[in-house]
């Protein structure tokens, strides 16, 4: 439990709830884990977004039940994630995945080999399928 403390402390260090999603920029992993750790009942995502006009990149989000979405950069809830992001998902994260990643790989992802695994409530064509 040490580490995951320790990792907590920095991440809360790290994180300034004013900052505007420049100064987020690069955090998403850091971020969404500890959103999902803080949140016992949501799922930790890690895939990729693309914007318009922007290419493809890696990133990380909160599923909370329902089906909410929380987006780090911007502190944000969505309805319509997959929508706006054009969200690809590669692994889904529980909260006891999750903080057993940190503490495997002591570091908040993306992990090499995702060990994640669908919940009933975002499982299905919104999602697609998690890359193993």
């Amino acid at each position: 439990m040490g580490m995951v403390k320790m990792m907590l402390d920095d991440a809360h260090a790290r994180f300034d709830p004013t900052a505007g999603i420049a100064e987020r920029s690069g955090e998403c992993y850091h971020l969404a884990g500890l959103f999902a750790i803080a949140n016992d009942d949501a799922h930790l995502v890690h895939g990729s977004i693309q914007g318009e006009g922007h290419p493809r990149m890696a990133h990380a989000w909160v599923v909370l039940p329902g089906g909410a979405v929380w987006e780090p950069l911007t502190g944000a809830l969505f309805a319509n994630w997959d929508e706006f992001a054009s969200a690809e998902v590669h692994s889904i994260y529980s909260f006891a995945e999750t903080r057993g990643n940190v503490l495997e790989h002591e570091h908040w992802g993306p992990w090499a080999t995702p060990t994640g695994t669908f919940s009933p409530y975002v499982e299905g064509p919104r999602y697609g399928t998690v890359t193993e």
